[in-house]
């Protein structure tokens, strides 16, 4: 295997997981055709394209609250869909100190299925 592109951009990274399977990392944002390219043989360079990758933005629907002093400190809850794997949020530009309530809120789930088995 030689490159894995979408939408002719590399992923950042490829494992070959099987001779059927591949698992890929795809940069932000990019939409297009999948390729997949091995590398040269007696074949020559061999390469397999499907068209149809299309990468989900995160989408915020709302925030509140939507108005604040001009004090450091204030909570936003935002709400929306695609926050998996964020790393950073920013109000008008600027980024927010933090955000460990997102770790914390992914890791809810699963700190209650380990209390009910306890």
């Amino acid at each position: 295997m030689s490159s894995v592109k979408f939408g002719g951009t590399a992923a950042t990274t490829y494992i070959v997981n099987s001779p059927t399977q591949i698992t890929a990392t795809v940069a932000g944002g990019t939409s297009g055709s999948v390729s997949v390219t091995s590398g040269s043989g007696a074949a020559g360079v061999l390469t397999g394209t499907l068209a149809g990758f299309t990468y989900a933005s995160p989408v915020i629907s709302s925030f509140t609250p939507t108005t604040a002093a001009a004090a450091n400190g204030v909570s936003v809850v935002i709400t929306g869909t695609g926050f998996t794997g964020a790393t950073a949020v920013s109000f008008g530009g600027t980024a927010a100190a933090t955000i460990p309530l997102i770790q914390i809120l992914r890791l809810l789930p699963l700190l209650a299925q380990v209390l009910q088995e306890v």
